[in-house]
């Protein structure tokens, strides 16, 4: 039996099957096939007006997909509203009516391989981010937080927010210190595991990033001290008030520096731009360049990348 992968990535590519829409529409006429069996008839796929798709919904992709164990949202209208997609999903019940005719009868491996390409959608799929230059720094960077918290709302429990700070660290620290090699490891990478005295070492001071501190970082922090290191701690802005509290309690309140990840960017990058408008963008921009080159080389997980 000849599997159809080569004519579904050949169609994928002639048709630009490449947006939440056209996707949502493929996937859910492979839902189709595999449920209620090949051929389609294809007077079936437009609705009594004429003027949409049938069978589309978006509640519909989020069944497809939680199938497969995931939960991010695709298109909320499942591509029924965009009126390019029905001749879309005409070339491809066409296209499936053909392979049916070829003797192929393993739907659900159509199916299986739609899915694959929703994921790999959403593996390349960048955070996108509503950014101009009349916002301040901080409300910038409060932004991509925001968005890195939706991504990890989507995500089924993968966490973004620590790995979005630990880059955007990075990527002030390579601008001040472009001669430095950094080891810009990846953020499932423990520090326990690499020996390192802090997620980055500069001079005598072990920077920890955190979007949760806990008594284990302060803890860490304390071992640092023992060892002639100065520890400085950033975190989200609604947790600088809880480390310094937990190195209040250890003893460690006035040998601990505590900073927001919007404080340790936002000076740097008026600094950088001498104070003006055009220039703080364009430094902005930078920063967010580097942020993504990090990201580039060191995750395999390319959502956490910033389309501003």
């Amino acid at each position: 039996m000849e599997y159809p992968f080569d004519a579904l990535e050949k169609f994928r590519v002639d048709n630009d099957v490449t947006s939440k829409g056209r996707l949502s529409a493929v996937l859910i006429y492979s839902d189709i096939a595999k449920r209620d069996g090949l051929p389609i008839d294809p007077d079936s796929i437009k609705t009594n007006k004429q003027g949409q798709i049938a069978s589309l919904s978006g509640s519909r992709v989020r069944s497809i997909l939680s199938e497969y164990g995931i939960h991010e949202m695709l298109a909320s209208e499942g591509g029924r509203t965009t009126r390019g997609n029905l001749s879309l999903v005409a070339e491809y019940v066409s296209l499936l009516n053909q392979i049916h005719e070829r003797g192929f009868t393993e739907t659900g491996l159509i199916r299986d391989w739609w899915v694959n390409r929703v994921q790999d959608f959403f593996n390349e799929e960048p955070m996108r981010v509503r950014i101009d230059e009349s916002l301040s720094v901080s409300a910038r960077i409060a932004r991509i937080i925001a968005a890195a918290r939706q991504k990890e709302s989507q995500a089924g429990g993968t966490k973004y927010v620590g790995q979005v700070l630990q880059h955007l660290v990075g990527a002030k620290l390579s601008i001040i210190y472009p001669d430095r090699s950094y080891d810009e490891n990846a953020v499932s990478t423990a520090d326990e595991q690499t020996g390192r005295p802090g997620d980055f070492f500069v001079g005598d001071t072990a920077i920890h990033v955190t979007a949760a501190p806990t008594e284990a970082l302060i803890k860490k922090c304390s071992d640092n001290i023992n060892r002639g290191l100065r520890p400085f701690i950033v975190t989200v802005k609604e947790r600088v008030a809880s480390a310094s509290g937990l190195a209040d309690d250890a003893g460690m309140g006035e040998r601990v520096e505590v900073v927001s990840i919007e404080q340790f960017v936002a000076t740097n990058v008026a600094e950088w731009s001498d104070f003006t408008t055009s220039g703080n963008m364009s430094e902005f921009r930078r920063l967010i360049e580097t942020y993504n080159d990090i990201v580039d080389s060191v995750e395999t997980d390319k959502r956490i990348k910033i389309r501003m």
